[in-house]
């Protein structure tokens, strides 16, 4: 494999894997009625807060899903 198609499939292995990740990491903030925080304030504070409420969990099943969406071009290619 030449040069230039392998940072190719890197670039798209790093893309998909970040556009999975917070993807991922909006659905289970905004989607996932139990993640959600229930809170009357400024929509600004209600979105940090949103994002930061049970971050680990969150981390988690983000980098889970990115790292498989993110092996589907390299499964795909392998020969």
């Amino acid at each position: 494999m030449n040069k230039k198609n392998e940072w190719a499939n890197r670039g798209l292995t790093i893309l998909l894997f970040l556009f999975a990740f917070v993807g991922t990491w909006c659905l289970m903030s905004f989607g996932v009625p139990s993640l959600r925080v229930e809170m009357d304030s400024v929509d600004g504070d209600f979105f940090g807060a949103s994002l930061r409420h049970m971050a680990f969990l969150k981390f988690l099943g983000s980098t889970g899903l990115g790292v498989v969406v993110a092996m589907i071009p390299r499964t795909l290619n392998q020969k």
